[in-house]
């Protein structure tokens, strides 16, 4: 927008329904914000910029954006390394590989330990006082010292 608000063109941005209130950060440049209402836009538009993010847009949405790309009727050029996939790949398979490993790891580290050795009395009477004998001068180094 940056670019288009330097070379002189009178910019808007049209919020979906369901976002009324926009982003929580303002507009670098000057430009009318309206919250769609659904009507055909009216005025001709030099220029759109779409954005789809994968994190917020959920998969059984892809062919509602597919649709909306196919049905654009002017000139799509997409920015480099922006192309889109449809379908995208589902990660539910490795979702559920990945939490399997997790969880017989969990198993494994669990059926591993080993009950707490006892503390001698002497340290459980003075805790200080066994800490400062156990110390050694690589306890008071910091790493990369």
């Amino acid at each position: 927008m940056l670019l288009h608000h330097d070379r002189g063109s009178h910019l808007s941005l049209t919020y979906p329904a369901w976002r009324p209130q926009g982003d929580s950060t303002p507009p670098l440049v000057p430009l009318r914000t309206t919250v769609d209402d659904g009507s055909p836009v009216a005025d001709p538009f030099d220029a759109v910029f779409l954005c789809r993010s994968g994190a917020w847009v959920p998969s059984w949405c892809d062919d509602q954006f597919t649709d909306l790309l196919t049905a654009f009727p002017g000139h799509a050029e997409l920015f480099p390394g922006s192309e889109w996939t449809h379908p995208r790949p589902d990660p539910l398979p490795d979702v559920r590989r990945i939490a399997a490993a997790v969880t017989e790891l969990h198993h494994r580290a669990k059926a591993r330990q080993l009950p707490a050795a006892p503390v001698p009395q002497a340290a459980a009477a003075h805790p200080e006082a066994t800490l400062q004998q156990t110390r050694t001068p690589q306890h008071d180094r910091r790493p990369g010292h």
